[in-house]
């Protein structure tokens, strides 16, 4: 093989770039050259590369991965911004992603049982930096829950926060600003949640930017029907949690005299993965309490009808405190709806109107 001598080879250079500039002024200022693809988007097999000749000029500059993108898992989620993606933040933790049995490296282990009973496929942490007006510093730490279902996603929305303070990013965001400022937002199949213990109003529209951009990248879905089967009375209505086994529920849902065993309850009903429960929370202006009233939507009519006798049975058996106030109407097809507040219930018919609105 002939070698060039360094003298030639930049006489030769010289020679490549004088020809480049002719050619361009013969072309016009309308064409332009395609650029190399950058190492992230590169070709990764033999089949997605296209044949491209290409003339040996001096290297187009390429801006480099910094060191926290270069630490990202390779399965990391597409939505989560690079280091510089959303102006104003930088990242400053690689995304790490964990799949279903090791959410603990994630989330708390209270969290961890919560989840455990949703249809969780993975979980992706990161830790993003932005700088105020005044100089301080703002951290968030973004955790993105990918879900088999809408219905999964919405759920856990659902169990992570009951505020009623909203924000108008992906298909639903709620605002927490308990212990610093917390948005938990639904989109599509994900459940997203930023979490940063600034709560200035500058700094929360720094965290809604950053919202804004990682829903951006996620496809929409329409919101579970399940949770309009129960009527949304602004003036009456505590909260509405959608589950698939009431382990998941936040103590807050049932916190009532009487209040079921969950794991039982779960078990009597037969909740797991193909059944959806819907628990709402109403105010009683009349009652000593809330009344809390549910529908479960099963995958066919006789497991609906097979759910209503087991309960039926034990409540005819049991006498106990916890029995008297439960009451159940019955099978609307594949639905089943009751209380564990019978007494509140009593004064605001919520059953009736929730048999009214099914089905869908």
């Amino acid at each position: 093989m002939l070698r060039l001598s360094p003298s030639m080879v930049t006489a030769r250079a010289a020679w490549l770039r004088l020809c480049a500039a002719g050619l361009g002024l013969a072309l016009g200022a309308g064409c332009k050259q395609e650029p190399e693809p950058s190492a992230a988007t590169a070709p990764s097999s033999p089949q997605d590369t296209t044949a491209v000749s290409r003339i040996d000029t001096e290297p187009i500059a390429k801006t480099p991965l910094t060191a926290v993108d270069a630490g990202d898992a390779p399965n990391a989620p597409e939505c989560m911004p690079a280091a510089d993606a959303v102006p104003g933040w930088k990242k400053t933790e690689p995304i790490r992603v964990f799949m279903t049995g090791e959410l603990a490296g994630a989330v708390t282990p209270a969290e961890v049982i919560q989840l455990g009973y949703f249809r969780v496929l993975s979980a992706a942490t990161s830790v993003y930096a932005s700088k105020t007006s005044a100089g301080s510093d703002c951290r968030a730490r973004v955790l993105l829950i990918e879900t088999e279902s809408p219905i999964d996603a919405y759920g856990i929305l659902t169990c992570q926060s009951a505020s009623q303070e909203l924000v108008k990013v992906g298909g639903e965001t709620r605002v927490d600003r308990t212990d610093g400022m917390h948005l938990h937002c639904w989109q599509g199949k994900n459940y997203v949640r930023i979490s940063s213990d600034c709560g200035s109003t500058e700094t929360t529209d720094q965290l809604i930017r950053l919202l804004f951009h990682i829903t951006g990248h996620i496809p929409r879905e329409d919101r579970p029907a399940m949770v309009d089967a129960l009527p949304a009375d602004a003036e009456l209505l505590e909260g509405r949690w959608l589950v698939r086994h009431m382990g998941s529920l936040p103590p807050r849902a049932i916190d009532i005299a009487n209040p079921p065993d969950l794991m039982k309850t779960s078990e009597l009903l037969g909740l797991g993965e193909k059944a959806v429960m819907c628990v709402g929370r109403y105010k009683v202006p009349e009652g000593r309490g809330a009344n809390v009233v549910w529908v479960v939507q099963y995958p066919a009519n006789k497991a609906a009808y097979d759910a209503h006798a087991r309960y039926t049975q034990l409540l005819m058996r049991q006498k106990d405190a916890v029995s008297q106030s439960t009451n159940l109407l019955p099978p609307h097809g594949p639905y089943l709806i009751g209380t564990w507040t019978a007494e509140e219930e009593a004064l605001q018919y919520m059953m009736p109107r929730i048999a009214k609105l099914l089905p869908f």
